[in-house]
């Protein structure tokens, strides 16, 4: 196979965090170089399938050398597609890996390379009181989609949560900020960035479908309204079993959300979530498989040094196991499933639905990726609050 530059850049047009959700939503597979006039030698991350499998940096690898690479403020690099040659060592999704690496820069634990970039309007996030917020982004893609487009002024309300709507929108230019009301007032979750979409796998299935959060325009923001008729028949066109992964998908997301909010609260609690469960897989299992509960119940839950951090309860319908489709955080390498006495599962075929994904339209795709993606943030903030940003930070302190 031919190796060739199909990317590159400089840091300070663009972040390692956007490289890697970029490369992550692409699917890439390749090496990703990093340059930094500080460093003697260049930093790597290897891809395959869109997923990091190692990193080097300053004689460190796995997921050391990833976050030492977040230090790198200034710099080049360039994206090589060629199969990685290197041990997999890097588990980790990459949006895990984006919000513990910034987080850890943040708190001073990771080694500074170079000046720091003055903030710009023109950076991933508008540079406001949020600005630290985790930040949703991919290429924009679907043009071909897109019938209508709306102009938002900054500040302005586009979707209220507990409203009613089953549209589906991209943000073509601006940001937009996730936000659920609570009782210590509006909690800004994540911040959805151009090429990120507004809405979800429930908006397909009901013409009156329950915003679960709203979302606030961060700065003047263009939104392009999407045809949904004609993504509602390339999702009904899908097969039973790959429709119904995409619907607990779009539970578990709402489930993740809850536990943010309740972590934020300082409400979670672990003891009831587990009440009367008992462990089926255990966080760091090499089990493969994919199972679908057929009755009973189960719940996911991360081991910290805290005890058990609850972030989903699933039921009748719901996946276990391995995601086939993205990585949410959720599978056995990441977490433990516990389940009721009375749990039932049956093994689902990976095979064909990793076939049938191949196949289906890229619409599909990116909406399905949008949710993985979404799940994945919303689970490791569950882990830890403090990821969320500023506000959380003001909370503690």
């Amino acid at each position: 196979m031919e190796h060739r530059v199909v990317l590159s850049g400089n840091l300070e047009f663009i972040s390692l965090g956007e490289i890697l959700q970029l490369l992550n939503s692409n699917g890439a597979t390749g090496v990703l170089r990093i340059r930094n006039k500080y460093a003697p030698e260049p930093g790597v991350f290897y891809f395959s399938g869109g997923n990091p499998v190692n990193a080097e940096a300053q004689g460190k690898n796995g997921l050391d050398a990833a976050y030492a690479l977040f230090g790198w403020l200034s710099g080049d690099f360039d994206f090589t597609t060629q199969e990685p040659v290197t041990e997999k060592l890097i588990q980790t999704g990459v949006m895990e890996i984006v919000l513990d690496g910034l987080r850890l820069l943040d708190d001073g634990q990771i080694e500074k390379m170079g000046p720091a970039p003055a903030c710009k309007a023109s950076d991933q996030a508008p540079c406001d009181e949020f600005g630290d917020l985790p930040v949703i982004r991919r290429p924009v893609s679907n043009y071909g989609y897109v019938v209508n487009e709306e102009e938002i002024g900054g500040g302005e309300l586009i979707v209220k949560e507990g409203g009613f709507g089953n549209w589906i929108s991209v943000i073509l230019e601006g940001y937009a900020d996730v936000v659920r009301e609570t009782s210590k007032g509006p909690l800004r979750i994540v911040r959805l960035g151009p090429g990120a979409l507004v809405g979800n796998i429930s908006s397909l299935l009901s013409q009156s479908s329950v915003r679960t959060a709203s979302l606030v325009a961060a700065g003047n923001t263009v939104l392009g309204v999407l045809d949904l008729p004609r993504i509602h028949s390339e999702f009904a066109v899908l097969s039973y079993e790959l429709r119904h992964l995409c619907i607990s998908l779009d539970k578990r997301l709402r489930e993740t959300t809850d536990r943010v909010v309740e972590a934020y609260l300082g409400t979670l609690d672990p003891v009831g979530f587990l009440k009367d469960m008992k462990v089926m897989f255990s966080e760091g299992a090499s089990e493969e498989g994919l199972y679908r509960i057929n009755s009973g119940g189960a719940v996911i839950v991360r081991k910290s040094e805290k005890g058990w951090t609850p972030l989903a309860r699933l039921g009748k319908g719901d996946f276990i196991g391995e995601f086939p489709l993205a990585n949410i955080g959720h599978e056995v390498r990441h977490a433990t499933v516990q389940a009721s006495a009375d749990c039932q599962v049956t093994g689902m075929d990976v095979v064909s639905l990793k076939r049938e994904y191949e196949d289906i339209s890229p619409m599909i795709k990116q909406i399905i990726d949008h949710v993985a993606t979404s799940i994945s943030i919303t689970t490791s903030l569950a882990c830890d609050i403090k990821k969320i940003g500023r506000q959380a930070k003001d909370t503690e302190a």
